[in-house]
């Protein structure tokens, strides 16, 4: 998420911190910010979004594109591994339905696929306690870290979807999305950093054994990777969020993750230079 990430020993990172998940003491300001400003906004986003209207003007794109650095955002997890870390650490666990993917197309089903972490998820279990006893509709439904765990797998394994993990000011673990393509910073071109890259990218290192068989560039949703009949696979850096899908199944190990040399940096608001920056 910033350079103080990258820099520190062992390239910590802000979602494997166990600081990050604790389950600190909400007071009634962050509850009322959390389920009602927050929330209000995220959904007037979705729901621009999913009009499909003109792109932005520049006082909702400024104001999006901020919120989305500062207050609550998202970064791609590089690794299933990374992704059952993060669950692991959580101190609480509550699953609900993606509401981008629900509000964008609303032709699909309601999936229940994102997993409300630590604060987020008492919180949710607590809204939908009085939803139920007032007999409003409820968000999510209870599960167990085993039955989270597997739906993890299944995501990435079976439905070759990458996980997001969500973050609110300040750096705190929310959310572990499984829907990728779904986000709703996937329909936003307008806000630069919605959606924050993993802090690997993928690169070739074996390009002589690549057949051709098409397999990377089906798994890279965000069409970083393409394939040339002669010198064959390029990827596009600009354009790859370090999903490590391309990693895990390629069938001849023609690709792998290398750290990231640039990255946004949230003390400075701006994207940085991690080599020049820190020979």
């Amino acid at each position: 998420m910033c350079r103080w990430c990258v820099e520190h020993t062992a390239r910590k990172v802000w979602y494997l911190e166990p600081s990050n998940h604790d389950l600190g003491t909400i007071n009634r300001f962050q509850r009322f910010w959390d389920w009602h400003i927050d929330m209000g906004i995220l959904y007037g986003t979705i729901d621009d979004i999913s009009k499909k209207t003109k792109p932005w003007g520049f006082p909702k794109k400024n104001f999006y594109n901020f919120y989305a650095k500062k207050i609550h955002g998202g970064q791609v997890v590089s690794t299933l591994e990374e992704s059952l870390k993060i669950l692991e650490m959580s101190k609480d666990v509550y699953l609900t339905y993606c509401s981008c993917r629900h509000s964008t197309h609303s032709e699909h089903p309601k999936l229940y696929k994102c997993i409300l972490l630590n604060n987020d998820a008492e919180q949710a279990r607590r809204w939908d306690g009085k939803a139920k006893l007032k007999g409003k509709p409820t968000i999510g439904t209870y599960v167990d870290p085993e039955d989270a765990r597997d739906i993890i797998v299944e995501s990435r394994k079976e439905e070759h979807c990458f996980q997001t993990v969500l973050w609110k000011w300040p750096p705190r673990v929310a959310c572990l999305c499984n829907c990728d393509q779904f986000c709703a910073s996937w329909w936003a071109p307008e806000i630069d950093w919605g959606q924050l890259p993993s802090f690997y990218q993928s690169s070739v290192i074996n390009a002589d054994a690549c057949d051709k068989c098409g397999i990377c560039v089906k798994f890279c949703h965000k069409k970083a990777l393409t394939l040339d009949n002669e010198s064959g696979p390029h990827i596009d850096q600009e354009k790859c969020l370090g999903c490590g899908l391309c990693v895990e199944n390629c069938p001849k190990k023609v690709f792998e993750l290398e750290p990231r040399k640039e990255i946004y940096d949230r003390q400075k608001g701006k994207s940085v230079n991690l080599i020049s920056e820190n020979p």
